[in-house]
This record gives structure tokens, C-alpha cells and sequence, in this order.
């Protein structure tokens, strides 16, 4: 229907306007001016609900040809008039705002109506002020009838200026009007595509799903404390089994470097033993070839004097010889004096090389005893200072053994104690946490119950939040996945360092002959190690604990930024709804002081007619 009443109104405003714009054409420039005017602001007027009325259309076109589901909501929008957007938004998002209308319109209506009153009222001071002049400037009856007949002509004409503002208000009203209906009638569409298509989008719809969320996240709160405390009592089982893995392998070890000290010790005497044979055969050894070259000494000694003696007999013989070729006579004599003389030479020199050859042995007889009592008695001394510093070491082993079972003992107890009481802290801590957030969870469903029955509009910034909110729960969960991975792979490496201390025992029993000192010092420090890694644990825990608590300070943050939140809604909710009371209000006294000005108006014209129409009758009379 509004496809024909809308041109048709549109025409007949236009022609309204043709037609008294022809009236005034050659009579009167003034009127003429004031209806081309008054067709100016039709035009004006005109123009805006076009503008309003395709904008109208083309949102009734996007929820016509809206897709079921919608999956954007901004790609949609995208489609709706830029100056629809904003609103359109809002009412999706709850807020019961109505779309925009018609700003100029509204004044133009009554403008149109003051500008043909405007133009009456000019007219009508030109006509009476002809009538003025006609009746000073003429005193018969018949001249003053005259007179008066043409200004009253041009009193009707000033009143079409009065027409076409009216007709021309009165439509272009009409037009709105039918414009405001096809805007109403959209917005009825859009709350029903609200209703349905758009219900995900509306910020009810949202609050249901984060408050379904929060209750979900509530629901699992008491799981995850339940998974923690399970995890205690694993950490707790493993620790318990990981001491007792510790101390039978100290034990063990202890057993093992008890018999390897054994097999030591055994060893230390076998090779004593073997070493002071093996001493003893390399001094014969070393003895036969002394005897063997002093006894060659002495042979070749004796061979030596005997050549000697030999040669010297020679030489004596050669002499007495000679001597008894030189003189017969004196032979006799010489060879009994030369004899003589030899045989006590040569017993001389035989005693002298018996006495020298029996010196010789003695000298050597004392000096290889003097060396075989030396080497017996550095021998002797050199095993006595073994077997003593053999023993020192045994009586230091054993005194360092029982000092690192005594040490391990002592750190085994200490840690067990700090175990337990760390593990009853947690205990402790989580059963009061557990209470609390499970008060802190009931209160918060009770205030958030609360709010939903009484508020019924927020803001978009809450599903930013609540994703946010859900996007820390799901960090927070993988961060205790990862606590959980990094506590096994702790679990692990301390598994695999106790394999490696195993074996690395095994590789140092091999080589405690020679490295006894770096194998006390590689175990001292493994121990530590372990120490370490048992100290990393115990932060870990003390992490898992800080993280969990900062997961319910950040839980309660999120319920008391909810409540601050829809409490900021209500506020905002209530300004609106004051500033559209103070708007609506203007409007009307606006509207009530224009109905005023143009009845007092047309009183004033109607009550000047009727004094006219007196003042005409009493002269008529009088005449």
C-alpha cells in the first residue's frame, strides 16, 4: 500500500505547491517568494525520508536474505546502512534502543505551517495597509466601497500562502508517518530474527553460556583438587619408594665396598707376599752375578800372579843361565847363591800372593754379606711400612664408610621428615583452599543468580572477558599438565641417576686400587645431585601450589569483575533510560509550545477578522 499512498502524497504536495506558486504568479511577488520557500522546505523534507525510507529497505533486504545459521556477526552488519549499524548492534546485544528516525522532518512539519502563517501575515499587513490608504485618501462611500474591494480580493490570495504551508505539512507528515511505520515494521522483523537467528549474538544468550561455563568450571574445581590431591599421594608413594630404592642401594653399595675392601686387603698381602719373594729372588738374582764376577776377580787375579811369578822364574832362569855361560869357575857358587836366593824370593812372593788372594776373599765375603743384611733389612723395612700404611688405610676406609652410612642415614631421616611435613602442609592447604573456594563458588553462584533476575542488558565487553577468563582456565590446566610431565620426568631423571650411580659404582669397584680418593669424591657428588634434584622437586611443588593459588585469586578476580560489571550495565541501563525520559519530554513541550503559538495565532487572525467585520457592519449601519 505505501508503494502508491507515498508518490500520490509526494504528487499532491508538489501540485498544492504549482498551484498557488500560479495563483501568485504576476499578483503578488512577496507571496509568491514565501510559497516558493514553503517548496523549498517540502523539497528538503522530501529528500530526507528518501533517504530514510531506502535505508528502511535495504535492512528489511539483509534480514530477508540473512542465512540460517549466521555464522559472522560483523560480516552481516556489514551488509545493514552504516547509520543503522550502531543501533542494530545494540538491540542485538540486548539494549531495547529503537532505530533512528527522521531528524529534520519533525521540524520542517511545523515550519512549513509558521512559513504559510508567515506569508498570510504579510499579505494581510500589505492588504490592510491599502485599505488604510484608500480609506484617508477618499470620503465618499462609493470611492471607500471601491477601495475596499481590492484589498479584500487580496486578502483571499494572502491566505493561499496559509494553504500551501498547511497542505504541504500535512503531507509531508503523512509521508513520515507512513516512512516511521515501514521503519517499526522492520524493527518487529528484526526483534523476530533476534529471537531466533540472532539469539547466539545477543548478550542474553552469552551470559546464559558464561554462566553455564562458571558453573561447569565450579563443577570442576573440586575434581582438580581431588586430581591434586591424588597426585600428592603418587609424589608421596614414589618418594616413599624412591628412599627405599636409595637405601637398599646404599646398602648394597655398602656390602659391595665392604667386599671390595675385603678383596683389597686380600689382594694387598698376595702381593706383599709375591713382592717379597719376587724381592727376595731378584736379590739371589742379583747376588749370583756379584759372586760369579768377584769369583772371575779372583781367578783372573790368580792367573795374573802365577804368569807373573812364571815370567819372573823365566827371567831368573835366563839370568843363571847366562850367568853360568859367562864362567864355569864361578857357577857353582852363583847357581848355589842365585838358588838360595830364588827359593826364598819365591816363597817370599808365594806367601805374599796367599796372604793378598786370602785378604781378597775375606774383603769380599764381608762386603757381600754387609750387602745381603742391607737389601734384607730394606726389604724388611719397605714391607713393614707397607703393611702399616696398608692398614692406616683399611682403618681410614672403614672409619669413612661408616662416617658416609652414618651421613646418609642422618640425610635420609631429615629428608623423610621434611617430606612428611611438607606433604601435611599441602595437605592441610589444600583441604582449607578446597573449603574456601567451595564457600567463594556458592557465593558467587548466589550473587550471579541475583544479578540475572534483576538485570536483563549488558555489555560486549563480557564475552571478551569470560573467553578470557576461559582462555586462564585452560592455561592454567596445561600448566598443571605441565607440572605433571615435568614431575615425572623429574621422577625419571632421578630413576636414571640412580641407574647411573649403580653403574658407575660397579665401573669405580673396577678401578678403587687406583682411584679410591676420585671415587669418594664422584659419590659425595652425586649425592648431591640427587640432593638437588630431590630440593627441585619439593620447588616444583611449591610452584604447582603458587600456580593453583593464583588460578583461584584469578577466579575470584573474574567473579568480582562480573559483578562490577553488571552493576556498570544496570548504571548504564538506568542513564539511558533517564536520557530518553529527558528527550521525550523536550519533545513534547516542544510540540505542545508550537500547537500553542499557531492557536494563538489563528485567535488572533479570527478575532481581527471579527473586529473588521464589526467595524464594517457599524459603518454600514451609520451610513
Amino acid at each position: 500500500m505505501n508503494r502508491f499512498v507515498i508518490p500520490a502524497a509526494i504528487g499532491a504536495g508538489a501540485v498544492f505547491v504549482g498551484w498557488i506558486a500560479l495563483g501568485f504568479l504576476g499578483t503578488s511577488y512577496l507571496a509568491l517568494c514565501m510559497t516558493l520557500l514553503i517548496g523549498a522546505v517540502y523539497a528538503m523534507g522530501l529528500r530526507e525520508m528518501s533517504s530514510y525510507r531506502s535505508t528502511t529497505h535495504t535492512l528489511r533486504q539483509a534480514l530477508i536474505d540473512m542465512g540460517e545459521p549466521l555464522e559472522s556477526l560483523s560480516a552481516w552488519l556489514a551488509r545493514v546502512p552504516a547509520a543503522l549499524q550502531p543501533s542494530v548492534r545494540a538491540r542485538i546485544e540486548g539494549e531495547r534502543v529503537g532505530l533512528p528516525g527522521p531528524s529534520l522532518t519533525p521540524y520542517l512539519v511545523g515550519l512549513l505551517v509558521m512559513l504559510g502563517m508567515l506569508g498570510t501575515f504579510l499579505g494581510m499587513v500589505m492588504t490592510f495597509k491599502g485599505a488604510v490608504f484608500a480609506l484617508e485618501g477618499s470620503a465618499d462611500l462609493q470611492a471607500i466601497r471601491a477601495a475596499l474591494a481590492a484589498p479584500i480580493k487580496g486578502l483571499g490570495l494572502s491566505f493561499g500562502t496559509s494553504v500551501a504551508g498547511v497542505a504541504t505539512s500535512a503531507l509531508l507528515g503523512l509521508v513520515s508517518a507512513l516512512c516511521r511505520r515501514e521503519r517499526l515494521q522492520v524493527t518487529r522483523l528484526l526483534d523476530s530474527r533476534i529471537a531466533t537467528v540472532l539469539r547466539p549474538f545477543t548478550l542474553a544468550h552469552q551470559r546464559e553460556a558464561g554462566l553455564l561455563a562458571q558453573q561447569q568450571q565450579v563443577q570442576a574445581l573440586p575434581a582438580v583438587a581431588e586430581q591434586l590431591s591424588r597426585l600428592m599421594e603418587q609424589i608421596e608413594q614414589r618418594n616413599l619408594a624412591l628412599n627405599t630404592r636409595l637405601e637398599a642401594q646404599q646398602q648394597a653399595f655398602h656390602a659391595d665396598v665392604g667386599r671390595a675392601y675385603t678383596g683389597l686387603a686380600t689382594a694387598v698381602g698376595q702381593s706383599l707376599q709375591d713382592s717379597l719373594l719376587a724381592g727376595a729372588k731378584q736379590t739371589s738374582e742379583a747376588i749370583v752375578p756379584v759372586m760369579e764376577s768377584a769369583l772371575q776377580q779372583l781367578v783372573a787375579e790368580t792367573r795374573q800372579q802365577h804368569t807373573q811369578m812364571r815370567e819372573a822364574l823365566q827371567a831368573q832362569l835366563q839370568g843363571v843361565q847366562t850367568a853360568f855361560r859367562e864362567g864355569t869357575h864361578t857357577l857353582t857358587a852363583d847357581w848355589a847363591r842365585a838358588l838360595n836366593e830364588s827359593t826364598a824370593t819365591l816363597q817370599t812372593e808365594w806367601q805374599r800372593a796367599g796372604e793378598h788372594a786370602q785378604a781378597q776373599q775375606q774383603t769380599f765375603a764381608r762386603t757381600l754379606e754387609a750387602n745381603v743384611a742391607t737389601i734384607t733389612g730394606h726389604t724388611a723395612s719397605q714391607a713393614s711400612a707397607a703393611i702399616a700404611g696398608m692398614a692406616r688405610v683399611l682403618t681410614q676406609s672403614e672409619a669413612l664408610v661408616a662416617a658416609q652410612q652414618q651421613a646418609e642415614a642422618t640425610w635420609t631421616e631429615q629428608q623423610q621428615a621434611r617430606m612428611d611435613q611438607l606433604t601435611a602442609l599441602w595437605r592441610t592447604g589444600l583441604n582449607d583452599l578446597r573449603a574456601e573456594e567451595a564457600a567463594r563458588s556458592e557465593a558467587a553462584a548466589a550473587r550471579i543468580s541475583e544479578l540475572t533476575l534483576q538485570l536483563r542488558t549488558g555489555m560486549s565487553q563480557l564475552d571478551e572477558r569470560d573467553t578470557l577468563a576461559l582462555q586462564e582456565r585452560q592455561q592454567l590446566m596445561e600448566r598443571l599438565h605441565g607440572v605433571l610431565q615435568s614431575a615425572e620426568a623429574t621422577t625419571q631423571g632421578q630413576r636414571a641417576a640412580i641407574d647411573t650411580l649403580v653403574a658407575n659404582t660397579g665401573h669405580t669397584l673396577l678401578q678403587v686400587q687406583e682411584q679410591f680418593s676420585q671415587t669418594l669424591a664422584l659419590q659425595a657428588d652425586k649425592a648431591d645431585h640427587l640432593a638437588a634434584q630431590v630440593g627441585g622437586s619439593a620447588t616444583e611443588l611449591s610452584n604447582l601450589g603458587s600456580s593453583f593459588q593464583q588460578a583461584v585469586e584469578l577466579f575470584v578476580g573474574t567473579s568480582e569483575q562480573l559483578v562490577q560489571s553488571l552493576q556498570g550495565v544496570e548504571a548504564a541501563v538506568n542513564q539511558s533510560m533517564e536520557r530518553s525520559d529527558e528527550q521525550l519530554a523536550y519533545y513534547v513541550a516542544q510540540a505542545r509550545e508550537v500547537i500553542d503559538l499557531s492557536l494563538s495565532s489563528q485567535k488572533a487572525v479570527v478575532e481581527d477578522l471579527r473586529k473588521l467585520r464589526n467595524q464594517a457592519v457599524t459603518t454600514a449601519g451609520t451610513a
